[in-house]
Parts: C-alpha cells; sequence; structure tokens
C-alpha cells in the first residue's frame, strides 16, 4: 500500500532503479533515444538555417551579375562619353567587390558558407585582377537521422570568378 501511494505522490512507477531493473533500463534506452532525436532536430534545424542563408547569397550574387549584364549591354549600345565609360567601369568594380563578399559569407557561428570543409578562413582571395578560390570542394554533411545524412551547404569552388576573356572548357 505504501508503494502505491508513492506511485500515485510521485506519478512514477517506481523511485529507484532497483525497484523495477527491466523498466529502469527501458527508462535510460528511450530517454537516449530522445536525446539523439534532439539532437538530430537541431542539426536538422541548424543545416536548413545555413542552406538559407546559402541561398540568399546565392540571390544576391544573381543579382549583381544582372546589374553587370545591364551596364555591359549600357557599355555596348552606341557611342558613350568618356566620362559614361568612367562611370560604369567603376560601378563594375563596386559590383565585384560585393560578388566577393558574398562569396566570402559567414553563418551566425562564422563559418564561411563556400568554404567547404576548411570553414575557419575566407574561401576566396582578390590577388590583383584576378579570385583565387582557397576552400576545399569537401561537402559537409550533418546526421538528422539514424541512417541519414545531408548536405548543409555547397563548396564555392564553381563560384570561383574566372581573369577576363577565359571561360570555362
Amino acid at each position: 500500500l505504501a508503494r502505491l501511494q508513492e506511485q500515485v505522490a510521485t506519478g512514477r512507477k517506481f523511485a529507484r532503479p532497483g525497484q523495477d531493473p527491466v523498466a529502469a533500463t527501458e527508462a535510460l534506452g528511450l530517454d537516449a533515444i530522445l536525446a539523439r532525436n534532439a539532437s538530430y532536430l537541431r542539426n536538422g534545424s541548424q543545416a536548413m538555417s545555413r542552406l538559407g542563408l546559402e541561398e540568399g547569397a546565392l540571390a544576391g550574387m544573381g543579382d549583381v551579375l544582372q546589374r553587370v549584364r545591364e551596364l555591359t549591354v549600357q557599355a555596348a549600345n552606341g557611342p558613350l562619353p568618356a566620362g559614361d565609360r568612367t562611370m560604369i567601369a567603376a560601378e563594375v568594380r563596386e559590383l565585384r567587390a560585393q560578388l566577393l563578399s558574398l562569396a566570402n559569407s559567414q553563418d551566425g557561428s562564422g563559418a564561411y558558407l563556400f568554404a567547404g570543409n576548411a570553414t575557419q578562413s575566407a574561401p576566396f582571395l582578390q590577388s590583383g585582377g584576378s579570385v583565387a578560390y582557397l576552400g576545399d570542394q569537401g561537402q559537409r554533411l550533418v546526421q538528422i537521422g539514424l541512417d541519414r545524412f545531408v548536405a548543409d551547404g555547397d563548396h564555392g569552388a564553381g563560384l570561383a570568378a574566372r581573369p577576363a576573356g577565359k571561360a570555362d572548357g
């Protein structure tokens, strides 16, 4: 009767593991499963956040490239005064710097989005007239289930700028 009153008062079937060793073992196993599932949920949320930041950076790059196209068309249409060409060139230089900044975007913890597995250093470095990719081509995977892994971003090797006049083969 005392044990039943204790169960009713505490809301627990047993207060000490020795009272029901089998149930205690099962409860510990369930606690471990719940903790693991919470970890998977956290990993999934962080991956979605990183992918959202990457998507925003890529959208920004698309906007910058669209403006560069507009300026290129403007510069190619008819004769322009030297002052206009100088202004277009200055804006293109600013847009290039903006692209470099977007390519070196970081997440909330300071990890670079497009660096592959080398997330602690800036993946893109401008040297003279060209930009070099210093990250690796690895892809970070996070575990979101017992046997499920997803990539939380992409490396930036495909984003590396090429010197003017050079195209893909």
